[in-house]
């Protein structure tokens, strides 16, 4: 069913540019969220600019990147929203101008809807199912893409001096209680279900995790 109550984010009065949706999922109260990645730019133009002897470019000034996390009803009317280039910058102000351009690719649920997403860096934040901000949880080598796994954890893919893992992310305690192997020969991870505790596709297959331990071809 089209969602015909969204609509896109307004680009700033006098600028252009434009939005894109760069990932979505729905979480288990049935809530359905999006990341849109807003990029606009304008021209500071002097009084005498002539167009006929000046070029416009000669004054283009770079707005940056918005990026919104925002919380749709069924029909696409938004209950949330969250600013995260805003709440970035405002959370580290020293560091402000790296997060000018943030872009969310990956976010995920936990079995209580609350949302897990990398906040640039080192660290994943998890917002509760109304879009605040209610832990911070910093791990070393941390990529920030996260998955949910069959069980209903959250995990994020890490390194150490044996490769790379998936960190299993306890919201009580803000830390990594378990890391998961992953296989040397994984592209991208996806959401594990009641059959696989992820997901994962090589050059050639689909395949699944299974708790053990054991991978598995899905689909050739």
């Amino acid at each position: 069913k089209p969602l015909d109550a969204f609509k896109p984010t307004e680009l700033p009065e006098g600028s252009e540019g434009s939005s894109n949706i760069s990932a979505m999922a729905i979480a288990p109260d049935g809530s359905f969220w999006v990341a849109e990645a807003i990029y606009s730019y304008h021209y500071e133009l002097p009084e005498d600019f002539n167009p006929e002897t000046d070029e416009q470019w000669n004054y283009y000034v770079d707005d940056g990147q918005r990026t919104l996390l925002r919380k749709l009803g069924p029909d696409g009317t938004e209950l949330a929203s969250v600013d995260m280039r805003q709440l970035l910058q405002e959370r580290y102000p020293d560091n402000a101008e790296a997060y000018q351009y943030y872009y969310i690719n990956n976010f995920c649920f936990d079995n209580d809807s609350n949302l897990y997403l990398g906040n640039g860096d080192t660290g994943i934040f998890v917002l509760d199912p109304e879009g605040k901000v209610i832990a911070e949880i910093s791990g070393d080598n941390f990529s920030g893409q996260v998955v949910r796994l069959g069980d209903g954890r959250v995990a994020t893919m890490s390194w150490d001096e044996t490769g790379g893992k998936l960190s299993v992310l306890d919201l009580a305690t803000k830390s990594v209680t378990e890391k998961l192997p992953l296989p040397y020969s994984w592209n991208n991870l996806y959401d594990g279900d009641e059959n696989y505790l992820y997901y994962y596709n090589t050059s050639t297959s689909l395949m699944g995790y299974k708790a053990d331990g054991t991978p598995e071809v899905t689909d050739d």
